[in-house]
């Protein structure tokens, strides 16, 4: 189930950006590039390949291949399987350091973060956000540090009656 929510996710933030951040001069990674196991790159993710974590490899490389020919509006492919990058592919130029516009679908992939995290008991929906970001404590206005002591005038109910 999890790891259906996590490929939901990742589907939604694919298919939910933006073209106009991509140069018409950006060269197309290769099918042969796109096929081949994702490099170490020190950024957190382990890497493997298909074989390795058991995954059928002809239907991923004829997926790859299809896309490859054919991407209509999907930018890239990553597989994770046993928390290990198995497969990184990029098309129509796009690649891992290009910069994405992803505008309402941020929201979408947040709230499927979000209630994965719930889910797992890492926080509470009764939380405040700012508490996960002490570091911008000063940046609150007195209302959002004090919301029980906010003045009567920010209160809906006195406003009607």
């Amino acid at each position: 189930m999890r790891s259906g929510l996590i490929l939901l996710a990742i589907a939604t933030l694919l298919t939910g950006c933006d073209k106009m951040l991509l140069g018409d001069d950006e060269p197309i990674i290769s099918l042969e590039e796109n096929l081949q196991p994702p490099p170490q790159l020190n950024d957190g993710w382990e890497v493997s390949d298909l074989t390795t974590q058991n995954i059928n490899v002809q239907p991923i490389q004829q997926l790859v291949v299809h896309i490859q020919k054919s991407p209509g509006n999907i930018h890239s492919l990553l597989i994770v399987r046993n928390n290990k990058l198995v497969l990184e592919s990029y098309f129509t130029g796009w690649r891992r350091d290009r910069v994405h516009a992803l505008r309402s679908v941020s929201k979408t992939f947040m709230s499927t973060l979000v209630g994965i995290a719930v889910d797992q008991g890492n926080f509470s929906l009764d939380q405040k956000v700012a508490g996960f970001f002490p570091e911008y404590d000063e940046l609150l206005g007195e209302e959002k540090k004090n919301p029980n002591q906010a003045p009567a005038h920010n209160d809906i109910r006195n406003r009607m009656g």
